[in-house]
């Protein structure tokens, strides 16, 4: 078909006689074919039909009577027709009640359906027809005939058809190739010489050659007659046009515009020189396709951008459209293109027009959106405010505040909402400051509901608003925050503050009375408990030593418990002295260097770690301002748990150091030792809570709550994590725990 278009007028006009011939002969074969097709395909339904009647009425009293084989018989009879494939004969339950094969044996299908109403239903497949019906009895449907035919008569009829239709086509085609090469040559020579003239014209843009004329008064002469004056006008215009294209150029390579032209009969587009740039593209990188367009547009446009096109073809209206092109490089652009079609007989043939880049008017309007987006969802009022006085803008937030109306917010005075202290202040102090350029004002201020008239207390600031270029005052933008529960809500708090301090006060002179006279009774009950237990151990050990041979094995158990029981009193009342002691003891601070407190107390356990496999893991520790002697007594009481309760582990982990929580350093002891379970965690450091047995392991259950009284002293906490049987880890801050350098 391609080649077809490059042939000369000459054997189109061959072609188009003999296809015009073929065409017409082909459309009546087909026709006729098809006329006698249809014809026969009812006829055979017919035929069937009538067949599928006499299977039924031959088979009815088989059906009524349950008799199969006279059934079969009755469909064995269909042998004389060879065109039968199969026959069949359902009950109403849809169970085959006698089958006919021609050429095979197989299990019948389960019984096809009728449509209601009807029956008898037929249908065509591939390769047979089907024709299914019913068979009644005195109105009744007692079963259903089914019976199936081949094509093959169809088939023969339809190919003795096209050997003739193919025949007579093969005739005609050679007839109409004689007569149309006999009467053709008058006619297409005069064309062919114009079709070369425009060739020439076309290739050279020679618009000063011209068409020889011919003898004869026919259409082929007004052509050539027409054609040679339409020559001579393009002549005159072409010298005009370049001129006007020169001036366009120039005009189009100041503003960036690029011009297109979309030519709706072969869906081709044409760019200039300005158009690659804006598609970020060199010159010659556009296939000129329109599809290859639209690949080009960002693809949440692109439906877009061809529907305004389609709409704009369709309906003869202006083209105006903005889209984003993605660029080889990855980036977005925005792109403007305006257009219009143009038509020849009233039939759109281009649309075409200019194009130029709006990324930029599409970032600050985007940016602008966004601002506004925000002003309009802010609490605050904003607004701006003309030199005089008057409302330019007010934003939704302001309306409520003041009681205005949105639509009716331009152009009313910011006296009608300010009470008349605060519009002096602003007209004789705050907006002559801003004239002056004395920059912005920020304070508390107070407006006024329009209606209610109720005052407002706000926070205002009040700051100029100057040309980009000149630097000219143009308005003032104003910023005000509603304050009013914020200064309730300050007053509450200052009386609740003043209540607080109150109570805290006498709370705290409760406390501290309680604290010393608990105090006090422990360090009494502490140190009046030591003659008793004195004597009793002096006593003890005076009746194991003056009649201990005279006591058997019970007594001597009895008394070596009591021993044991009174040195147990005597730590724990010691432990106590201390707790109370250390209560009562004001702190002595001074920097000190937790490194070297924490390897006394491991010289000073040596002894008790003697034997055993240690691995001690001291890490580098702060300078902090502290009471050394009370830091080294909580080091000592930790590091001493932590060896007692490592005992079982060889070897044996005991780790001190510091980590970062929080921001804030932290000290911490780490032991791989026997642990606790965390959920008694909250007993750990009570006086006289233990979590493990005495006889497992020996101690007071004081040593702890010593060592959190210590670190409240100094303003710090202590913690613990801890794991059955894994180990546990202390944790602690001193209010003034500075890491330095050593």
């Amino acid at each position: 078909m391609l080649k077809a278009r490059n042939y000369s007028i000459k054997k189109k006009l061959t072609w188009m006689n003999m296809l015009v011939s073929g065409a017409a002969l082909l459309v009546a074969s087909v026709a006729f074919i098809v006329y006698e097709l249809t014809t026969f395909r009812l006829t055979m339904a017919r035929n069937l039909s009538i067949q599928a009647q006499i299977v039924g009425a031959n088979s009815a009293s088989a059906i009524l009577f349950n008799d199969p084989n006279s059934a079969a018989n009755t469909l064995s009879a269909l042998k004389v027709a060879p065109n039968i494939l199969s026959a069949r004969i359902y009950l109403p339950s849809g169970e085959p009640f006698a089958v006919y094969w021609r050429d095979r044996r197989g299990s019948a299908l389960p019984s096809p359906s009728i449509p209601p109403g009807q029956t008898e239903a037929h249908w065509f497949t591939n390769n047979a027809l089907v024709l299914v019906r019913s068979v009644e009895f005195q109105g009744k449907s007692i079963g259903t005939v089914y019976i199936q035919s081949d094509l093959q008569e169809l088939k023969n009829r339809l190919r003795r058809y096209e050997g003739t239709v193919a025949a007579v086509l093969l005739i005609s085609l050679l007839a109409a190739f004689v007569l149309s090469s006999t009467f053709q040559r008058g006619t297409s020579k005069p064309i062919m010489q114009l079709a070369e003239l425009a060739r020439i014209v076309s290739r050279e843009k020679k618009y000063s050659v011209r068409a020889p004329e011919t003898a004869s008064r026919d259409e082929v002469a007004v052509l050539i007659e027409a054609f040679n004056e339409m020559l001579a006008q393009i002549q005159e215009r072409d010298a005009a046009l370049q001129q006007a294209h020169e001036r366009i150029n120039l005009a189009l390579k100041g503003s960036g515009v690029g011009t297109w032209s979309w030519s709706l009969s072969d869906n081709t587009i044409t760019w200039d020189n300005y158009m690659f740039p804006l598609f970020g593209l060199e010159p010659g990188g556009f296939s000129g396709t329109y599809e290859d367009f639209l690949n080009l547009v960002h693809s949440k446009d692109r439906e877009r951008v061809r529907t305004a096109g389609i709409a704009s073809v369709e309906r003869n209206t202006p083209y105006d459209v903005e889209f984003h092109v993605i660029w080889p490089d990855g980036s977005i652009h925005a792109l403007s293109a305006r257009g219009k079609v143009y038509r020849e007989s009233d039939r759109p043939v281009r649309l075409a027009g200019v194009c130029w880049d709006i990324s930029e008017r599409k970032r600050s309007e985007e940016e602008r959106q966004k601002f506004v987006s925000l002003v309009e969802q802010t609490d605050d009022f904003i607004g701006m405010v003309a030199l005089d006085g008057r409302i330019l803008y007010l934003n939704r937030a302001g309306c409520r505040l003041v009681g205005l109306e949105p639509e009716k917010a331009a152009g009313t005075d910011i006296r009608d909402f300010y009470p008349e202290r605060w519009c002096l202040a602003l007209r004789d102090e705050i907006f002559p400051a801003i004239v002056r350029g004395e920059g912005t004002w920020v304070g508390e201020a107070q407006l006024c509901h329009i209606e209610s008239k109720q005052p407002v207390d706000v926070l205002m600031n009040v700051f100029p608003v100057n040309h980009p270029d000149t630097g000219q005052l143009l308005c003032f933008a104003m910023v005000v925050r509603d304050i009013t529960e914020r200064k309730r809500a300050e007053e509450q708090i200052r009386e609740l503050n003043q209540s607080l301090e109150r109570r805290v006060a006498e709370r705290t002179a409760e406390l501290e009375a309680a604290n010393k006279e608990l105090e006090a009774f422990t360090y009494s009950v502490a140190h009046d408990l030591r003659a008793p237990l004195r004597h009793i151990q002096g006593f003890s050990n005076a009746l194991t030593e003056d009649f201990g041979s005279q006591l058997d094995a019970d007594a001597k158990d009895y008394l070596k418990r009591i021993v044991e029981g009174t040195q147990h009193m005597g730590h724990l009342i010691n432990d106590l002295l201390s707790l109370a002691h250390i209560g009562r003891q004001e702190l002595r601070l001074q920097v000190t260097g937790l490194d070297s407190l924490v390897r006394e107390v491991v010289r000073d356990l040596k002894q008790e770690a003697e034997h055993r496999n240690i691995d001690w893991q001291i890490g580098e520790l702060p300078f902090v301002d502290c009471d050394p002697g009370l830091i080294k007594q909580v080091f000592y009481n930790l590091l001493s748990n932590a060896l007692k309760y490592t005992r079982p582990r060889n070897p044996a982990r005991i780790e001190a150091g510091q980590m970062s929580m929080n921001g804030r350093p932290v000290i911490f002891v780490r032991d791989n030792g026997v642990g606790f379970n965390m959920k008694y965690a909250a007993k750990l450091f009570g006086v006289f809570q233990r979590l493990h047995r005495r006889e497992d392991f020996e101690g007071t259950g004081v040593g702890l709550a010593t060592v959190q009284r210590i670190i409240h002293k100094h303003g710090g906490q202590i913690w613990a994590q801890a794991e059955l049987d894994k180990g546990a880890t202390f944790f602690f801050t001193l209010g003034s725990t500075e890491k330095q350098s050593l």
